[in-house]
């Protein structure tokens, strides 16, 4: 957000401009760097340690909570160090060059491009096409889900020779010869988006976008409870405090130097507080686009640098922002939208029911949708339909009410713990077909 927008009427309690219906950030906006300097995320991230005067060989930096294994930060900073120096002097990596890993490093003035290791090799071959990677980084045991070879090669991140190379002592006096100079918007990671409603889309972040992420985190260097999405590189909103924490369906207020609006899915125009509609964000840390895919990225961000998020939100008269569902999720009933949402977490203070999910079920033309609940019973439990059914509608109005129910030993999930919908509907669709 840019200090001259401190000259409009921006309510102090919401945030919400009436000249602009945009809702600003009301916390000190944080000071970025300027977008001409030419520097990457990882020497960002070490200016950052010794402005902070880190003693770099007694701090650690990382623990491993499976096996205990800690590294200190003059650890750590020399193995950025020795395997910058690999990329560069051995494998041959340049600028922009896109490396696929299924391991978390960090790599320097290259694109990082993580997958899950949980990833089917079919899922894989999809996240690669998006950017064709020039090298992979890998681990024997998921290795063989790689396609074909890469122009530079596959490294494996678990052999003797990796770790070998990690623990060298003697770093290349290349590295700072021929330093890498970087733009900041040059991309620095693409991030899979969860693919829940469809393919994977390869989320394009920005050296700017992750040097903005940082600077703020650093800053506040408290925890904090609160809301983003995989295209605002993990942040929108934040909560700090016992006071804010305790706004209870809420998840905090705009975070620093972000704006956001609350737009009308139906006229577009934007809403002010109290009123549900999508939310559009806007600010350093929203992505570049969708790798691969133009069409995706024109649908999700507007001319003016917009983010849609598909959510459907409202902000209170005190600026917390509350979000109802996804706007992909919502229920067409005749005339009515009905949030699934809404919906699951009343199945889910059952005392009888251990986890439900939502979807829309198509019986015909007239009714259109209707919602149908998955539900998992607890141990012992003989709940019926009828029962469930009737639970739901003595809470909610007629149009919401739960009209089928199917019992089943476990919601499918994706690993981030989002409910995988679109399983559910193609089962619907399926037991549909075998009545018929």
């Amino acid at each position: 957000m840019k200090e001259t927008n401190r000259s409009l009427s921006i309510d102090p309690n919401t945030g919400f401009c009436h000249e602009t219906k945009i809702y600003y950030n009301l916390r000190p906006l944080i000071p970025l760097l300027p977008e001409t300097l030419s520097l990457s995320v990882a020497a960002h991230f070490l200016s950052l340690l010794h402005s902070n005067h880190i003693s770099p060989e007694n701090t650690t930096a990382f623990i491993d909570a499976a096996t205990g294994h800690h590294l200190s930060y003059s650890q750590f900073i020399h193995r950025i160090k020795a395997l910058s120096t690999y990329l560069l002097t051995t494998i041959g990596l340049s600028r922009c060059d896109m490396a696929f890993i299924l391991s978390s490093f960090q790599l320097k003035s290259v694109v990082i491009s993580p997958a899950n290791p949980a990833s089917t090799p079919s899922e894989i071959s999809h996240q690669i096409e998006l950017r064709k990677p020039v090298i992979a980084f890998t681990m024997s045991p998921t290795a063989s889900k790689l396609p074909s070879p890469f122009r530079r090669g596959m490294v494996l991140l678990d052999s003797s020779d990796f770790q070998s190379m990690m623990m060298t002592t003697t770093i290349g006096s290349k590295l700072d010869q021929d330093r890498i100079e970087v733009n900041h918007f040059d991309p620095a990671a693409i991030l899979y988006s969860s693919g829940m409603t469809g393919l994977v889309k390869g989320v394009v972040l920005s050296y700017r976008n992750l040097i903005a992420l940082i600077t703020g985190f650093y800053a506040l260097r408290q925890e904090t409870a609160g809301y983003g999405l995989t295209e605002s590189a993990g942040a929108a909103a934040r909560m700090f405090g016992p006071d804010e924490v305790k706004r209870y369906g809420s998840v905090g207020r705009v975070a620093e130097n972000l704006e956001a609006k609350i737009v009308d899915p139906a006229t577009g125009e934007p809403l002010p507080p109290g009123q549900r509609g999508e939310l559009w964000l806007r600010g350093p840390i929203i992505m570049r686009g969708y790798a691969g895919d133009d069409k995706a990225t024109a649908s999700t961000l507007d001319p003016e640098g917009w983010l849609k998020t598909g959510d459907l939100c409202y902000f209170d008269s005190d600026g917390f922002l509350f979000i109802v569902d996804r706007l992909k999720e919502l229920i067409k009933y005749k005339a009515y939208q009905v949030p699934s949402a809404e919906l699951e977490h009343l199945l889910q203070s059952h005392p009888e029911i251990a986890d439900a999910a939502v979807i829309p079920r198509y019986p015909d033309e007239d009714e259109g949708q209707i919602p149908m609940a998955y539900t998992v019973r607890k141990p012992g439990s003989n709940l019926t339909e009828a029962q469930v059914m009737d639970f739901i509608a003595k809470q909610v109005a007629p149009y919401k009410k739960i009209r089928r129910v199917a019992f089943i030993n476990s919601i499918p999930k994706s690993p981030a713990g989002k409910i995988l919908r679109r399983e559910l509907v193609n089962r619907s669709l399926s037991a549909s077909s075998a009545k018929l």
